[in-house]
């Protein structure tokens, strides 16, 4: 697919990264990559949800710049004309 036919948003992270053999782990619910920090684990399951309802993908990658990690969603034209619509 061209990028021209879709929309892509980037959520840039500074932090530690994810690690290549847990970026589909942390999509899932009561997940948490890093057990000494707060939280339950359900932020980016609930990410991965709502953007499968509106036609999107979620993935993960490394940060270019070597920190970090790169949250990427991805719209297709298709889930793009059900928004406008």
């Amino acid at each position: 697919m061209d990028s021209a036919d879709q929309l892509i948003i980037d959520v840039i992270d500074t932090g530690p990264g994810v690690p290549v053999h847990q970026r589909e782990q942390i999509f899932e619910r009561f997940t948490r990559g890093d057990d000494t920090q707060p939280g339950m684990g359900l932020g980016l399951a609930m990410v991965r949800m709502l953007a499968a309802g509106l036609g999107a993908t979620v993935s993960v990658e490394d940060n270019p710049d070597g920190q970090g990690a790169v949250f990427r969603l991805r719209f297709s034209e298709a889930a793009l004309r059900g928004v406008r619509s």
